[in-house]
């Protein structure tokens, strides 16, 4: 539901604010309540609450961080005052045109308007909407010198875009172009030091880096971070992950990227009810003292360790040797818990990996998903060397 939610909000731009008002007061009005499915759709994250407390406001920023303007739609409230953070003051109040042309002339309700800017709320003063909740331009007293209430084009500070890092990927085997663009100063860091970047042209990085953009006095830098991974490991998958936690395709377990302790980060491979296999062809035999795998566990998510890992490694690809790991924590342990179970010590050399992680079943009976199919997330295949 959350993409359609500017969609009320586009008539402003088409000419047809009237429409904006109409169906911003309908949605409120029929799609919100204080009932136990007050919201209609998924709350995601706040997304649902913020669009009722914008609307309510009578303000909608239709693209923030790119377009400064905020559309105007229809206020719940007769009278709200916004405490800005550089302490100014922005108020929305609802008042009759005639009452208030009568009664103070010089500060009047004037035309008709459809959004203001974040910088013109910045410098202080308010918007004024008539008993039909039609946003009008008013003069300000406070600014006539300066800014003739020109609500939708009056001067200030605009925003600025943040620098954006361009990349084919967050992981490479042998160098990868980059481009950073925007305003800012680029600067790159790896193995070799610290370095500058150009901005707006492209540039190679070869090994593991970090590209850190200062755009801003007050805002955070801009960064990226991108892996060198071995490039003669191969993988073959033979258990489908799902689409939604494809963590960047077939090479996700072997791109060098960690999940961290979210499996929304996007670099977490999700499988849905079924075990997972796969084997790594590792290029040429070599010393390997120990193999690992990273895995998660989030009950809540319906995602839980596998009942055990199944490590086999051979140097030739006739003889075999294995390990069974278990994660050591139960399906009942609550919260985030991510760790690398590790196959212990192998000592000898190593051609080729498989690996098959058991999935434990369906979510157990005291689980709000009883039954349901669980997953086995994996972000990482880990090989520990002399």
């Amino acid at each position: 539901n959350e993409p359609s939610h500017h969609m009320a909000y586009l008539y402003d731009r088409a000419g047809r604010p009237d429409k904006t008002r109409s169906l911003v007061k309908r949605i409120m009005e029929e799609q919100y309540s204080d009932a136990p499915d007050g919201l209609s759709g998924n709350e995601d994250c706040g997304q649902m609450s913020a669009w009722y407390v914008m609307s309510a406001l009578g303000l909608y920023p239709i693209a923030p961080g790119v377009d400064d303007h905020y559309e105007l739609g229809y206020p719940v409230f007769d009278e709200v005052t916004l405490h800005l953070g550089n302490g100014a003051q922005w108020y929305m109040r609802v008042r009759p045109v005639v009452d208030a042309v009568a009664k103070d002339p010089g500060d009047r309700i004037g035309r008709p308007v459809t959004d203001v800017r974040h910088a013109r709320m910045q410098m202080g003063g308010g918007m004024d909407f008539d008993l039909e909740r039609i946003p009008r331009a008013r003069i300000d007293p406070a600014f006539q010198g300066t800014l003739k209430g020109a609500y939708v084009d009056g001067p200030g500070p605009t925003l600025q875009a943040a620098p954006v890092i361009r990349a084919p990927s967050a992981s490479f085997s042998t160098s990868m172009e980059v481009l950073v663009e925007g305003r800012g100063t680029c600067r790159v860091t790896n193995k070799g030091g610290m370095d500058n970047c150009p901005m707006n042209t492209p540039f190679m990085i070869n090994s593991t880096s970090t590209i850190e953009v200062d755009w801003s006095d007050d805002l955070s830098p801009v960064t990226g971070h991108f892996v060198r991974h071995e490039q003669r490991i191969s993988i073959t998958l033979e258990s489908e992950y799902a689409n939604q936690y494809a963590a960047g395709g077939d090479d996700a377990l072997i791109d060098g990227i960690r999940g961290g302790a979210d499996f929304r980060t996007g670099d977490w491979q999700g499988f849905e009810g079924q075990d997972v296999l796969f084997t790594l062809d590792l290029g040429k035999g070599s010393k390997v003292d120990s193999i690992g795998v990273g895995v998660l566990q989030d009950s809540r998510s319906w995602i839980f360790y596998p009942e055990y890992l199944d490590i086999a490694w051979s140097s030739n690809g006739r003889m075999w040797s294995s390990r069974r790991v278990q994660p050591g924590v139960g399906r009942e342990v609550e919260g985030i818990i991510h760790k690398d179970l590790w196959s212990g010590p192998i000592g000898g050399k190593v051609r080729w990996v498989k690996i098959m992680a058991r999935n434990g079943g369906p979510c157990p009976d005291w689980h709000l998903g009883a039954g349901g199919r669980t997953w086995i997330f994996l972000d990482e295949v880990l090989l520990s060397r002399p």
